[in-house]
């Protein structure tokens, strides 16, 4: 683990506002146009009214309400809640109520509750249904004197998804069939070339979450984070097309320029606030230090 502390420096009030200002734009509560969705009484996502009323038509199991969705499966398990889902979204697709615009990989749902997933779900389906994903971020970062450095990479222009947007070194979903760490190897050594024997080093730091409205979605997503102190002849290279450069940002730019964090993923910028507190550069005594904790710390 890290055995240093960085400087420790005066962020202004207006910088330190700005971040706040960031944080808080990412824990959004679900607007009155969404309906929580439930199954067996338990609250597990948020549909936009449009899209409630359309698949209200779709199943009878679906019962739409004034104040809720239900779904009603006798004896429904998990095996049968995933079977009712997967065609579900099938039929969305192929009606382009949803696109797909991520892998079509399984996922978890509700495993933020439980240790058990309650079913699996297409991920490219989780905004739609208002969901949390679980996701992986790696803060990948090299000291170079006494300055601190960290990883960034440029989103393919080609991506579906934020394309051109700044990124993690690595990140992405959590899906189904590995575990959290398994799944961090596997994006480390897709998106940035990293080799297993250096990415099982990263150290987990926790978690945040986000929650934001995008296009008639309420979008949620638990990122789970993890440190890397990387080496400085590392080099990334992506595999899988879907980064288009990397390069080395200063840490200290993030407080010089809070603005930057906008030019990243959401998620992202919440897990460099975070990495920003755990490594000294935000302390106690700066403004807006507590709702910028409160925040980050925030459950869906």
């Amino acid at each position: 683990m890290n055995t240093f502390l960085p400087p420790q420096r005066k962020v202004p009030a207006a910088q330190m506002k700005k971040i706040y200002d960031t944080v808080r734009a990412l824990h959004c509560e679900a607007p009155k146009e969404f309906l929580p969705l439930c199954i067996a009484g338990q609250k597990i996502g948020f549909l936009h009214g449009a899209h409630a009323a359309y698949i209200s038509h779709l199943d009878k199991r679906i019962q739409v309400g004034r104040d809720a969705i239900h779904i009603k499966m006798e004896g429904g398990n998990g095996a049968a809640l995933t079977s009712f889902f997967k065609e579900i979204n099938e039929h969305l697709v192929s009606a382009k109520v949803l696109e797909v615009l991520h892998g079509s990989e399984m996922a978890s749902v509700g495993q933020e509750n439980s240790h058990a997933p309650l079913f699996q779900m297409y991920r490219y389906a989780f905004s739609f249904w208002g969901i949390p994903l679980l996701a992986v971020h790696l803060n990948g970062w090299q000291k170079k004197g006494e300055a601190r450095y960290m990883w960034a990479a440029r989103r393919s222009l080609e991506a579906k998804v934020h394309p051109g947007t700044l990124d993690h070194l690595v990140c992405g979903a959590v899906v189904h069939g590995l575990g959290v760490a398994e799944n961090l190897y596997k994006e480390a050594k897709e998106e940035a070339g990293m080799a297993r024997a250096l990415s099982s080093q990263a150290h987990p730091v926790g978690l945040v979450s986000c929650a934001l409205v995008e296009h008639r979605s309420f979008k949620r997503f638990v990122p789970f984070m993890y440190d890397l102190q990387l080496p400085t002849s590392f080099r990334p290279a992506n595999e899988d097309g879907a980064l288009s450069e990397f390069f080395l940002l200063r840490v200290a730019s993030f407080l010089e320029a809070p603005e930057l964090l906008a030019q990243f993923k959401p998620t992202c910028r919440l897990v460099i606030v975070s990495f920003l507190i755990r490594h000294g550069y935000l302390t106690p005594d700066a403004p807006y230090y507590i709702p910028i904790v409160q925040c980050l710390s925030r459950a869906l």
